[in-house]
């Protein structure tokens, strides 16, 4: 990778020192002292209402049959029998979680489980929502079958369109605040440091530049009044 992009050893060495430097200057100087108040995140959420609103989802998890987009008739034959041996040992009791893991075709599978999170209507394919959303906590879907292969779904919450509560938005919103200040303390840092600092500005161009954004009637830091 570091010959791929011409780089050495002692490139990345210094590239990463100074990233490190740098948040450790952030969080030393300012992370550790930005706080977001109980108060400042309720009242963020009471004046947000619309932002933190959600459409009607559950809580999702899914066992698929893949079936190639150029797959040929026996082929798909074959994926349909295994895709109904699962509707059987489904229906048989079988742990919806450990089939997954098992047998589905989804890669991340072995690891989540067939988790999907939380899904709200309008963001899936229409005939996975129509199974979906016609499930309860708890139950499983038939096979259900579209241009990708073969799904089963399985709804363990549901929870309906409203805003989100409090508890549920409230690290977020922290988070958010959070950021909102660490960039503002940032910026304002920056300006005391500019202004503080003896710049000069010697290409005319660059200069009127400079000029016009900081003000007219605001001196470039370090230069002399012409009247001095």
């Amino acid at each position: 990778l570091l010959a791929q992009h011409g780089d050495t050893e002692d490139d990345l060495r210094s590239q990463l020192a100074k990233t490190m430097a740098l948040k450790k200057w952030q969080e030393d100087g300012f992370l550790a002292v930005i706080k977001v108040s109980p108060e400042e995140a309720k009242d963020f959420y009471d004046q947000h209402q619309q932002m933190l609103s959600r459409g009607e989802s559950v809580r999702v998890s899914q066992i698929v049959v893949k079936v190639p987009l150029l797959a040929q008739p026996d082929q798909k034959a074959k994926l349909k029998r295994k895709a109904e041996l699962i509707g059987q040992i489904l229906k048989a009791g079988e742990d919806f979680n450990y089939l997954a893991a098992e047998m589905s075709d989804d890669e991340e599978a072995k690891e989540n489980l067939g988790d999907m999170g939380w899904v709200e209507r309008g963001q899936l394919l229409g005939v996975f929502e129509q199974a979906i959303f016609s499930l309860k906590p708890g139950q499983v879907s038939e096979m259900v079958e579209s241009p990708m292969g073969y799904n089963f779904f399985k709804v363990f919450e549901a929870r309906p369109a409203g805003v989100e509560p409090y508890s549920e938005a409230r690290g977020r919103i922290v988070e958010y605040l959070s950021e909102l200040k660490l960039e503002q303390a940032f910026r304002e840092k920056m300006v005391d440091l500019y202004a503080q600092a003896d710049i000069q500005i010697l290409d005319p161009d660059l200069k009127r530049i400079h000029d016009e954004l900081m003000g007219e009637d605001k001196q470039t830091p370090g230069s002399a009044d012409k009247d001095d």
